[in-house]
């Protein structure tokens, strides 16, 4: 049967084999460098198999750690290595965490198998509660039937795969899933998977907001009340309790508007603007659906390349050095502290006496003041951030390994070394990522959250402001928000700006937020060094942990661009642009692709988009000056590129722009000023240097 939904996606997201291409392997390789030590070897299936688990870590004889994996990992292998690399990470100083992460994926795969039990008892319900359905609907209620079954087959057996690391070798058909039995508790569980949009990480609040909604529901419907009229506390604690008839009419109400509404013909156009697509709300909602479905599956793909990740940040935090040479540093140290310092070099961990720090605060914790708790933890904070605020500063540098070696750090590195710190002493905190650029949120004990940004030099002029609701938009409630949902908590405020526009941040789980950061800025040095094909995969790999992060997705359009692949690059830039409307920068990429394809009217309302929103980005003005010239109009050229080097005179591409349409004008003298400067400033590929020089000695023997 043939769905509106197509779900061939599941079987087909459920076993693909992830490190099995040359690229992903590459990447790999690339992504265990940057965080650790280990050096993955890519080995058969067979020889894998003969390893025992303690065989797939071994240490080399240069001192480095091997990680084997067979070219056909499958995902359920995923928490195996996961495990392997834990117990190794956490051995001697943290052993209460080795199995912490690998019990979590066995968990999820039990949840995947509790959701498909409790999907199968709606489905076989459906029938018995259909009264819903009319006559003529039953072609709906198998297609919906039929969807149904193939989540509950592939979450059920996916889920056994990943609690028993193999794929059952007869797959558990769909009546006898309907035929097991849940608790209560675990009737739960899989509610909250659901609810929750198939997140590994559920918030509780989301289904605790379902049932009061059923509560409110419930008492209005028995006091005879409008849905506009207020209830009280009293009368919904005595009229609103659910029974379990109640809890199981809700669940099959809400599973029915789901499975209905995938079986529905969705609607997807091109909107009036070159950036705009219509989607209409069953499209929008089997969009989703998808999404959320292959996000779930490949979560242990994810949670693999999180340990290799947790791995660099333990790292970071025993090994990073206070450099010597920082008299900044060394007199923080030197603050009223029993220190070491007898040495060249000393641990930051250690310098820092975070294990006395901890015992501290956990006197103060047990006083229950939480005051007082929370005056420590600010101070504690400030502390670290002074610490970590004074190395010194490097773009880029926000690798751990290259930042235990270097000892520089960038805004990125500065939030994972003092955001872990933070961890070491039990304090809350978020990561913040805002454009171009990282920091963090504290979050005290009483529920205040401030302002911290660990960049060197000294973080920020709002170090430590307290963040309240009425100086964001919508005044949100920030009581919960280190219960966050894994998409991240967009805030932004009334009053604080940059580049002139208000501020807007996303809040994520720092585990999340700082991987997707470190994810994207690899992408980016990978096209530097022209690995695009890895670059894709650093950048998905960000979209995987969280797509609602926009920079990747801009990442991406560049590089199908850059290829040819100019649906690919449309489609990745409105990605882009869907989540973030007032960034410039895909507007820009996407009047970039237009117009290499010769659709000048969409080019250049791109452009003016991106202009209307940033007008001294500089970019868009050069598109419109080539846009221009390569439609002959050659003044209206000129006045774009004089435009963008007006907005930044060291941006040297307009000048070549400049020179190739004074050039075609005739206009020698002025093209060959132009590509004097365009020498002058290029830093890029030499090949264009020698063209500009050679277009200048042509133009000046045709004088």
């Amino acid at each position: 049967m043939v769905n509106s939904f197509e779900t061939n996606f599941i079987p087909q997201t459920i076993e693909k084999t992830p490190l099995a291409d040359a690229p992903a392997q590459n990447f790999f390789g690339e992504w265990c460098r940057i965080n650790d030590s280990i050096v993955p070897q890519f080995i058969s299936r067979e020889e894998w198999e003969q390893r025992s688990t303690q065989g797939i870590l071994e240490r080399n004889d240069q001192g480095r750690q091997t990680l084997f994996l067979p070219e056909d990992l499958h995902l359920w292998e995923a928490p195996l290595i996961m495990k392997v690399c834990d117990i190794d990470t956490y051995a001697s100083r943290n052993p209460d965490k080795k199995e912490v992460a690998y019990q979590r994926m066995i968990n999820f795969g039990k949840t995947l198998q509790l959701s498909a039990i409790s999907l199968a008892k709606i489905e076989s319900d459906f029938v018995v509660k259909g009264t819903k359905f009319g006559k003529g609907e039953e072609k709906i209620l198998n297609e919906m039937r039929s969807i149904a079954n193939d989540v509950i087959v592939g979450f059920y057996n996916f889920g056994k795969a990943i609690e028993d690391h193999s794929f059952p070798k007869k797959k558990i058909d769909e009546k006898t899933i309907e035929n097991m039995s849940l608790t209560e508790e675990e009737q739960k569980i899989a509610d909250r998977f659901f609810l929750n949009g198939f997140e590994d990480r559920q918030n509780p609040f989301k289904y605790k907001q379902v049932i009061r909604t059923a509560q409110k529901n419930k008492a209005r419907e028995t006091l005879g009340k409008d849905v506009g009229e207020q209830l009280t506390e009293e009368e919904i604690e005595e009229y609103g309790q659910l029974t379990s008839e109640d809890i199981l009419n809700l669940r099959i109400d809400k599973a029915s508007v789901w499975l209905r509404s995938l079986t529905r013909e969705g609607y997807k156009a091109d909107g009036e603007k070159p950036w705009e697509t219509k989607v209409g709300p069953m499209q929008h909602l089997q969009d989703r659906t998808r999404r959320q479905v292959t996000k779930a599956v490949e979560t242990p793909e994810r949670e693999m390349q999180t340990a290799i990740f947790r791995r660099g940040v333990e790292k970071l935090v025993t090994k990073m050095k206070t450099p010597n040479w920082s008299d900044a540093i060394q007199s923080f140290l030197k603050e009223g502290y029993n220190l070491n310092l007898a040495t060249d070099k000393v641990k930051l961990i250690n310098t820092l006496e975070i294990p006395r720090l901890e015992e501290e605060l956990e006197k103060i914790r047990q006083t229950g003041d939480v005051a007082k708790i929370s005056a420590k933890e600010l101070e504690i904070a400030k502390k670290i951030q002074k610490a970590v605020s004074s190395f010194p500063y490097k773009k880029g540098a926000n690798n751990p390994s290259e930042m235990v070696e270097t000892q520089f750090i960038n805004c990125v590195g500065s939030s994972i070394l003092g955001g872990e710190l933070l961890n070491e002493v039990g304090i809350k905190y978020l990561h913040a990522n805002l454009p171009e650029h990282s920091a963090t949120v504290l979050i005290t004990s009483e529920g205040k959250v401030y302002w911290q940004d660990f960049t060197p030099p000294n973080g920020s002029n709002c170090n430590y402001v307290e963040i309240t609701s009425d100086m964001l938009i919508g005044n949100p409630d920030l009581k919960n928000s280190t219960n966050i949902p894994g998409s991240g908590l967009t805030i932004e405020f009334k009053n604080w700006k940059i580049n002139n526009k208000k501020l807007k941040v996303n809040l994520f789980n720092p585990e999340v937020g700082l991987q997707c950061h470190i994810l994207n800025n690899t992408g980016s040095s990978l096209i530097d060094l022209g690995r695009n094909k890895e670059a894709i995969k650093a950048y998905k790999q960000a979209i995987d942990i969280n797509p609602e992060y926009a920079s990747p997705y801009n990442g991406l359009g560049n590089i199908y661009r850059e290829q040819g692949e100019y649906e690919e690059a449309i489609k990745a830039y409105k990605q882009a642009i869907d989540i973030d409307q007032e960034d410039a920068i895909p507007y820009n990429g996407l009047g970039n692709t237009y117009r290499e394809q010769g659709e000048y009217e969409e080019a250049i309302k791109a452009y003016e988009q991106a202009i209307d929103i940033d007008p001294e980005y500089a970019g868009p003005y050069n598109g419109l000056g080539n846009t221009y010239r390569e439609q002959g109009e050659y003044e209206e050229a000129i006045k774009a590129y004089k435009q963008a080097i007006d907005i930044d005179p060291e941006y040297a591409i307009p000048y070549n722009g400049l020179g190739n349409t004074y050039r075609e004008q005739g206009e020698y003298e002025e093209a060959i000023k132009a590509y004097k400067q365009f020498i002058k400033l290029w830093n890029g590929d030499e090949y264009w240097i020698k063209r500009a020089q050679k277009i200048i000695e042509n133009l000046q023997k045709e004088e």
